[in-house]
């Protein structure tokens, strides 16, 4: 498990995908990492989903998925 805004998971695509199968409920972010302040680590990930947010309502086709 990693923040929103690390690791190999693009989830963008993946709050994109809820978005288009009418997903209206919540989604959770575990606050787990090593070491450092808690706090400021669920601030950056609360960060990183409102972007994510921001990013979908500006550009909804950028999270289509292309299928080959």
């Amino acid at each position: 498990m990693e923040p929103p805004d690390r690791g190999e998971l693009d989830n963008f695509a993946l709050v994109a995908a809820l978005d288009r199968l009418g997903y209206a409920g919540s989604i959770g972010v575990l606050g787990w990492d090593y070491g450092g302040d808690v706090y400021l680590k669920l601030e950056s990930s609360l960060r990183a989903m409102h972007n994510i947010s921001l990013r979908l309502e500006r550009h909804r086709g950028w999270g289509h998925l292309l299928s080959r």
